[in-house]
């Protein structure tokens, strides 16, 4: 009978629910637990309940605390727990019934709110109740409490009630004032205080308004201000700035930040209040008043100098490219510097110079500060706008560098190629980095962290006023701000962290790891083994890690901390906007089971730490976490309450050679895995960032198929496409993002949900309206048609020069371009081939000659996995070049001849037809265009010229005065390399001759040297791709191959077998050729007067070498250095080319992270051209 009572009791609690209830969980009522099913129920046992107020209290979770809007919906939230008691047998029903009530005087009396007399609940379960706050019942600017009753079946019942008093507020703010802030940078006329309608102009994105707003019973806690459009923001639009500390119920003219975008127009500034309670104003009339809510702006963007030339020389002549005389001095010598620059409005005497003797330290030449842009004691020349004669400061290395400045504040520097560098000279490329100059102009150096995969992620972070911070990869934290535009150091780099309690400009970083602003705009920097933050005065300190503790189980002072190992780019560095920061601990790539995150309570100066655990993937949510281990990880939350809402992770499991990925989600609150993750990206690779906006939405960045930016869609769980696509590209200002490709390094997204992100060195944004703008850098390969000594050079890994007037081919494999570079007083640099785009080559259709469908210069040179451009060659005889392209898997002749009516496109040499398989034997003497390429993209090592610069020698094969080509390439086979062939192939034809390799019959490659003393036609020990060197030079006099490993100390000899119809068959027994006393990159050599052979290397530690076979003396050719002697060139790239006309060796180099080709002279006679 009893039992029978409760069930009617539970029924009548739950149809007498008031219909206001939203969503209560109730779960089915069960019967007390007893000896038999049949056991009766004794009231007297049953628990007294325990209620907790989870809204209208301390701790409040889903709303502003402590003032709530009238005539809205808000929810009361609310929780039973079970209850306790010393009775034995004592039982819990689960279902009670619970009452709300509302108090306006301080709990003396309390009135039942309307439909909430009797709402069921069970134990455990958040219950919600909407709450409508109408101000016909509720008065504004009076005190509320909230109580809540829970009942038993036994009527036993208990109470609680909100924490504190709230407030119910229903008007709105009032904005009296909007206007410019008078004497701000950026800001150039505040129009007039009597005239609302006077012009108002801005020549800076970022600015300063100036605003006054009151409100009569809540303090203002948000400010919106849009440029582009009037239509009133929602509550949770992006636009509203939390003024913090700078709340209050009077606003009285105060600054800003405002933000018009990056386009040259006049906008109208609208602006809006919002008070704690979540009141909104309204704008007068509907549109505005100007000067009261709104204000017209006309942004009229300052643009720095452009200077587009820097020349130094002995003599008064304007030659684009001074030999090697001319750029040679004694101390105080005369030294006629020119320029070229060009301003709208510029200073009166605009111009200052400094020259540098380290490459640091950059000291004022005497006489030449603050100068017109004209000329004193030289003649300019038509190429250039001014110049001065200057005495040098040094008889030893020194450059000069040019400083102008216009009348909007706006800076350039740029300045001239290195002098006094002995036998070393410049043919081609810049490697000012612009430091201290306008950053449109400026260079912003990235980490290669991996096989040539350009990603470096949390290097980049953006504040709400728009300055721009960049870790660099050599110099620390660069800033600009768009006040001025300037690129600076802000942060610089050293071999350890120094600094903390100091001025951040007297501190150095270790510089290699993330970066990120929390919401008081105060830079953090996860600074190898701690994290720092710069305070708003710019003092530096340390405030997690640096401790001694490495137990990470319970809650720990922040400073105790320490971080078992180095962060790096996969690390989580995640600031909420009540300060609290979230951040991995140990292995940032550790396994998912031993997985930490730390988790830094700026209240409580305290890090408390969480596991990730559980299992479930996305696609499989029974998956059993083992040896995987986190990629990447991003945490979702909650902009406005800072309440974390999930972790999403990008997981690498081991598959053969590698891994494979999946994404798996795990509860913020515990981390649990929840058993599935996020729909992973198509073509998703290992280079792959996940991060969270400043509004809390999760962000995806490929660096390395797929090359795009996407924002995770929680209602769908997929990713929107922002910018990029599956291959890498670029596209120029104005295009639309979601269109383009690009070549992402790293991506912030701000408060505004405006897009930054890193394009191959530029800082780009994606424009309100969708589209691509550049707001710094410049791209690595800018100066085409210009002087070769001011272009961009970023990877030269191929060059060969070619001809009496030595013109230089140059294939920047970084920027997938190749150049042509003539020197010379009308010298010059002009792209012939690649457009950065990673596209497929269209050919004709077949035919005996198959040319491409556009021009060269308009093609690409995909980055197909390990490298772009996969070797280029140069005839020496006349400069044709022949080029690997990888996406084709062709191998193709760069047409020189005009008369063929195809110049400038290419011709398909081997492969895209056929069925012979070039990697089997099948493929031996099949020409080229029946051959197909399987495996890995072909490395093209070397040429085979007959006839070169110097005398005559045999053909490679008889008959023929073809240049032939070395192809190397094997095949991975799903677990390892395999069937590594080298064949030599006819350029014209493609016809292939075998050379060495063979099958190895499923055999992985393990050997990474070449070996001597062997027969290596048919040997299957030789290194696979990766371990060979990218280069081979052909030993004509002998008519033999030299090839090096990489890494290597020495070089192989294989003589090339030839038939009776002197037609190439194989290679025969190796030797070994020459030793060295560096690893070997790139070389060449030279048989001189006496006969006897000079080989000249470029070696892994960056130094040029030369070394006599016959003597065995080997020589170091000793490179630029400064004062200090610190290394300024560096020898690089995978190819090195002797030019026999002026005794020079040609080959690319690297300065301050850049690249160029330079020459030396090795002339024993005479003095060098």
């Amino acid at each position: 009978m009893k039992k029978i009572l409760m069930i009617c009791f539970l029924l009548s609690c739950l149809f007498s629910c008031s219909a206001e209830i939203t969503d209560p969980v109730v779960q089915e009522s069960q019967a007390p637990v007893g000896d038999s099913d049949f056991d009766e129920w004794d009231p007297s046992q049953v628990l007294v309940p325990g209620i907790n107020l989870l809204t209208f209290t301390d701790g409040d979770r889903d709303t502003t605390w402590p003032y709530y809007k009238s005539n809205a919906t808000h929810k009361i939230k609310f929780q039973i727990v079970s209850g306790t008691s010393t009775v034995a047998g004592s039982v819990d029903p689960g279902l009670y019934s619970v009452k709300l009530e509302v108090s306006a005087n301080s709990g003396t009396t309390w009135t039942t709110i309307t439909g909430a007399a009797s709402l069921p609940s069970t134990v455990g379960t958040e219950s919600t109740f909407n709450w409508g706050v109408s101000s016909t019942t509720y008065t504004d600017g009076v005190n509320y409490l909230i109580r809540a009753t829970a009942t038993n079946a036994s009527n036993k019942t208990v109470t609680v009630k909100s924490s504190r008093t709230f407030t119910i507020d229903g008007t709105a703010p009032t904005i009296n004032f909007l206007g410019l802030s008078s004497g701000t940078l950026g800001v150039v006329s505040v129009g007039s205080p009597t005239d609302p309608l006077q012009a108002k102009v801005v020549n800076r994105s970022f600015f300063e308004t100036s605003i006054a707003a009151s409100d009569t019973t809540t303090v203002i806690k948000f400010i919106c201000v849009k440029a582009f459009d009037a239509i009133a923001p929602a509550v949770d639009d992006s636009c509203w700035q939390d003024l913090g500390d700078s709340a209050s119920k009077s606003l009285t003219k105060i600054d800003i930040s405002t933000f018009v975008g990056f386009v040259q127009n006049t906008y109208q500034v609208s602006i809006w209040a919002m008070d704690f309670a979540g009141n909104m104003s309204s704008l007068t009339n509907g549109t505005g008043v100007e000067s009261k809510d709104k204000i017209t702006i006309a942004y009229n963007p300052a643009v720095a100098p452009t200077i587009t030339n820097m020349i130094a020389s002995t003599n008064d002549s304007s030659s684009q490219s001074p030999s090697k005389s001319e750029t040679t001095f004694s101390l105080n010598q005369d030294v006629f510097v020119r320029w070229n620059v060009t301003d709208t409005d510029l200073l009166t005497a605009p111009i200052s110079l400094y020259y540098t003797l380290d490459e640091e330290n950059f000291i004022e030449v005497p006489g030449a500060q603050n100068i017109t842009n004209v000329s004193v004691g030289c003649s300019p020349g038509a190429s250039f706008t001014g110049c001065r004669k200057i005495a040098a400061p040094s008889d030893k290395y020194f450059k000069i560098q040019i400083k102008v400045k216009d009348q909007s504040g706006l800076v350039s520097l740029s300045a001239t190629p290195a002098l006094n560098t002995d036998k070393f000279s410049i043919v081609a490329g810049n490697t000012d980095l612009g430091i201290n100059g306008s950053a449109n102009k400026a260079i912003f150096l990235s980490q290669v962290r991996a096989a040539d995969v350009p990603g470096d992620f949390g290097t980049l972070a953006v504040s709400s006023k728009g300055k721009v911070y960049f870790m660099d990869a050599t110099r620390g934290v660069l800033l600009v701000d768009p006040v001025d535009g300037v690129q600076k150091v802000f942060l610089e780099k050293g071999s350890t962290k120094t600094g903390d309690g100091g001025p951040v400009s007297m501190a150095t970083t270790i510089g290699n790891g993330k970066i990120t602003i929390d919401y008081q705009d105060r830079l953090l920097i996860f600074d190898g083994d701690r994290i720092r933050r710069v305070e708003s005065d710019g003092t530096i300190n340390t405030i997690i890690g640096g401790g001694t503790i490495t137990t990470y189980t319970k809650a720990v002072a922040a400073k105790s901390l320490k971080f078992s190992t180095s962060m790096n780019m996969y690390t989580l560095l995640q600031v909420l906007p009540n300060g609290n920061i979230w951040f991995t601990l140990g292995n940032p790539t550790a396994q998912v089971i031993d997985y930490t995150m730390g988790i830094y309570k700026a209240a409580e100066d305290k890090v408390y730490f969480m596991k990730l655990s559980g299992k479930g993937v996305k696609g499989d949510p029974e998956y059993v976490f083992t040896t995987d281990y986190i990629r990447t990880i991003a945490l979702s939350f909650n902009y406005r309450t800072s309440q974390p809402e999930f972790l999403t992770t990008y997981i690498c499991f081991p598959v053969p050679g590698g891994c494979g990925h999946k994404t798996a989600n795990f509860n913020a609150r515990n981390g649990i895995s929840v058993g599935y993750g996020t729909h992973a990206p198509a073509y998703a690779y290992w280079e792959t960032q996940m991060f969270a906006s400043r509004r809390g939405a999760i962000y995806w960045l490929g660096a390395h198929y797929p090359f795009q930016l996407g924002k995770y869609n929680v209602a769908t769980n997929q990713w929107n496409t922002v910018v990029g696509g599956a291959t890498q590209g670029y596209c120029a200002d104005g295009a639309v993002a979601s269109a383009c490709k690009i070549s992402g390094i790293d991506a912030f997204v701000d408060g505004t949900n405006t897009v930054y992100f890193n394009d191959a060195g530029q800082i780009r944004v994606i424009l309100p309206d969708g589209k691509l703008k550049t707001l710094f850098g410049e791209r690595k390969s800018a100066g085409d048609g210009s002087s070769p000594l001011a272009a961009r050079m970023n990877g030269v890994n191929y060059m060969g020069v070619w001809g009496t007037s030595d013109t230089v081919v140059a294939a920047d494999n970084k920027e997938f371009n190749i150049r042509e570079i003539t020197q010379g007083a009308a010298g010059s640099i002009n792209r012939l081939a690649g457009n950065y785009t990673d596209d497929s080559v269209n050919f004709e259709p077949a035919a005996e000659n198959r040319y491409s469908t556009n021009a060269a210069s308009a093609s690409s040179f995909a980055n197909e996995f390990w490298g772009g451009i996969q070797g280029v060659q140069v005839d020496p005889r006349d400069g044709t070049f022949y080029a690997s392209l990888t996406r084709n898997g062709v191998v193709v002749k760069y047409e020189k001849n005009a008369a063929t009516g195809k110049a400038g496109k290419w011709k398909l040499v081997l492969g895209a037809g056929g069925t012979a398989d070039y990697l089997s034997t099948a493929a031996n003497g099949v020409a080229g265009k029946n051959i197909s390429m399987n495996g890995y993209p072909l490395v093209l090592h070397g040429i085979m010229v007959p006839d070169g610069a110097t005398s005559a020698t045999a053909a490679v094969e008889a008959g023929t005065s073809e240049a032939y080509l070395v192809g190397w390439t094997q095949v991975w086979n799903g677990t390892c390399h395999v069937n590594a062939f080298a064949k030599i192939f006819n350029s014209t034809s493609g016809t292939v001759r075998k050379f060495m390799g063979a099958d190895t019959a499923g055999v992985c490659l393990s050997d990474s040297t070449f070996q001597e003393g062997v027969d290596i036609s048919n040997s299957v020990q030789m290194p696979y791709w990766g371990n060979a060197t990218m280069s081979s030079v052909y030993l004509k006099e002998e008519r033999a191959l030299l090839m090096a490993n990489l890494g290597a100390k020495r070089i192989i000899k294989a003589p090339i077998l030839r038939n009776g119809s002197d037609q190439i068959i194989g290679a025969g027994v190796s030797s070994v050729f020459a030793t060295t006393s560096r690893t070997i990159k790139s070389f060449t050599y030279k048989k001189n007067a006496s006969s006897q052979y000079e080989l000249y290397y470029c070696a892994y530690d960056g130094t040029l070498n030369k070394k006599n076979l016959t003597t065995g003396v080997e020589t170091n050719l000793p490179l630029p250095t400064s004062t200090s002697g610190n290394k300024f060139f560096t020898c690089d790239g995978s190819s090195i080319s002797w030019d026999y006309n002026k005794q020079q060796v040609y080959f690319p180099f690297r300065q301050n992270g850049l690249s160029g080709v330079g020459k030396y002279c090795v002339t024993t006679t005479g003095t060098c051209p």
